[in-house]
């Protein structure tokens, strides 16, 4: 076994070349080999704080997943068109709605957007269906009132 410099007790932090040694319970006698003069010297040197090769330790955050609202209330949709993609439900699937399997909710009809609010205060999703307009014959977006129009030729 080595002789340990100045007798030093075992926890004691070391200092020497400039770096800072902590030593182990097992003692000095494993951290330093004897040299020709008689002296510990350490048998370990401090690794590098910095990497040589210009490594960063950023860059690892993830790419943004485009969650959210894609159609606003009262738009006109196509069977298929994505409503709310999200995470979960927040936002409740409603009349002529599907649900994807990751949450994505989907236009099941041709129709008018609405959002509205179920009895527990949570947002639903509703497809409001097309109805033709007995005025002009054009496709009319959500309840058209009956004033007793029906039988009038355009």
């Amino acid at each position: 076994m080595g002789t340990t410099p100045f007798s030093l007790p075992r926890r004691l932090l070391w200092y020497m070349a400039g770096g800072i040694y902590r030593v182990k319970r097992a003692g000095l006698e494993s951290l330093t080999r004897e040299s020709s003069a008689g002296v510990a010297v350490p048998s370990y040197w401090r690794g590098a704080k910095k990497k040589a090769a210009g490594s960063s330790r950023n860059g690892r955050d993830s790419h943004a997943k485009r969650l959210g609202v894609k159609v606003g209330n009262g738009e006109v949709v196509r069977v298929g068109q994505v409503l709310v993609r999200q995470r979960g439900t927040r936002w409740l699937p409603g009349e002529r709605v599907g649900v994807g399997r990751d949450d994505t909710i989907y236009a099941l009809a041709d129709g008018r957007v609405r959002f509205g609010r179920n009895r527990e205060k949570r947002t639903v999703v509703h497809i409001d269906r097309v109805v033709e307009s007995p005025i002009s014959g054009t496709g009319e977006y959500g309840r058209v009132p009956d004033m007793g129009l029906q039988g009038l030729s355009t």
